[in-house]
């Protein structure tokens, strides 16, 4: 298949189909939380990946895999100083 098929698949059909899917369950904070914090990791995800592709030295694949599992955490720093206040 060639890569706009499969841009195309993605899109229109498995990304609607999700939608659809994840529609049927019933409302939850925890899993709101869940999704948005899936979220945060594909972005940082994507964004170390275009780093890598800009310059694909064992240094940058070192530094974007540090910086990487740390970003992983920063979500959990947010709730933690939110709730703080809240309380």
């Amino acid at each position: 298949m060639t890569p706009l098929v499969i841009i195309f698949l993605a899109v229109f059909v498995v990304g609607p189909s999700a939608c659809l899917l994840l529609l049927r369950l019933a409302p939850s904070k925890r899993r709101s939380i869940g999704f948005i914090w899936v979220a945060w990791i594909a972005v940082i995800f994507f964004l170390a990946q275009r780093f890598r592709q800009l310059d694909n030295s064992l240094l940058m694949l070192r530094w974007t895999a540090m910086i990487r599992v740390l970003a992983t955490t920063v979500p959990w720093f947010g709730l933690a100083s939110a709730r703080m206040m809240t309380f």
